[in-house]
């Protein structure tokens, strides 16, 4: 009799202890300390795509993620350091037209070329070297080269006019040149086409411009050494742009005074080290590419706490699975 009580009064208290623990919780676990003290490594802690985070449900964010270039650039180390600083959201959307304008100038200055009838008429007659002379006359920049690529073989000179006037209305659309932009030839002619614009297809997937902006990515290339130079750093830090330009035109750096104070430390925020970063970004050929999404990615970067999240614990990887498995739960 003796025993069953003992053995009653121990279930009693085991029964009692499990409830004790499961409300405290155990074992303890420190708040700040999720991964161990042997062989810590990052994890991600973000919380699983949710139907609160939308903006990951925009087509044009969807596009963006699929690119090839996207994961390399947000796992970039420089791309990191400026968009959890800030300061990159800050250079999405207060120079825009310093970063987006190398991708479409070279476009926007053929489209002005196309809209010469005398210019139009040497590129049918094949007087490439006229036609850019007489651009040059009326201030548009473009070569002899750029030019040759618009011919339109196999078309008499009366349809060929006609199709780069076509052209031409397509180059200073900007919907259009944002397709071009991203190698997107098809998409582009569809969309000129459902404009009125028509011309041959091949004509954009041909044109050199079109497929890699060599003015573009020179450019940002220039802007970037700049940028990672710190005698120009103290110019602009200090608000003097022109010396600042002189500065870096004294090191072969072909950069105008106007270019560098969009990047004014104080107006990006920067502090330290960020604008040494942003000049490394960008030259990488990953933020070249993402420039003709740059209004997507601000809005990715602002908008997405999943985004952020991931960002921060530097688990990219599993914030892609968690994209592709939101995609196929949305299917």
């Amino acid at each position: 009799m003796a025993s069953k009580k003992i053995l009653l009064g121990v279930g009693l208290l085991a029964a009692m202890a499990i409830v004790f623990y499961a409300v405290i919780g155990w074992p303890p676990v420190a708040k700040n300390d999720t991964q161990g003290a042997i062989g810590v490594a990052k994890k991600y802690q973000a919380e699983q795509i949710s139907e609160t985070d939308v903006v990951l449900a925009d087509p044009e964010i969807q596009e963006l993620l699929q690119t090839d270039f996207f994961y390399q650039l947000v796992t970039d180390a420089d791309f990191q350091k400026l968009y959890l600083s800030g300061v990159l959201d800050k250079v999405m959307v207060r120079a825009p037209d310093a970063l987006g304008d190398h991708v479409s100038s070279p476009l926007t200055e053929v489209g002005r070329a196309l809209s010469d009838d005398r210019i139009k008429q040497n590129i049918a007659a094949g007087k490439f070297d006229v036609a850019a002379g007489l651009a040059g006359q009326k201030g548009i920049k473009v070569t002899p080269e750029d030019l040759s690529k618009l011919q339109i073989k196999g078309l008499d000179a009366a349809h060929q006019v006609a199709s780069l006037t076509d052209l031409g209305r397509a180059l200073a659309d900007d919907e259009v040149k944002k397709h071009i932009a991203a190698g997107k030839f098809d998409l582009a002619t569809a969309t000129a086409r459902s404009k009125g614009m028509h011309f041959p297809e091949v004509i954009l997937s041909s044109y050199a411009v079109a497929k890699g902006p060599v003015v573009s990515v020179h450019q940002l290339n220039e802007l970037g050494r700049a940028l990672s130079d710190d005698d120009v750093k103290q110019h602009i830090a200090a608000g003097k742009f022109d010396l600042a330009a002189q500065t870096a035109q004294a090191k072969q750096i072909k950069v105008s005074a106007s270019d560098l104070q969009k990047f004014d430390m104080q107006t990006l925020g920067a502090k330290g080290d960020d604008l040494s970063a942003l000049g490394r970004l960008l030259q990488k050929d990953s933020f070249q590419k993402a420039l003709p999404y740059a209004g997507t990615m601000q809005k990715l970067m602002v908008q997405s706490g999943t985004f952020k999240n991931a960002v921060r614990s530097g688990d990219m990887s599993k914030f892609g699975q968690d994209i592709v498995g939101a995609k196929k739960k949305a299917r």
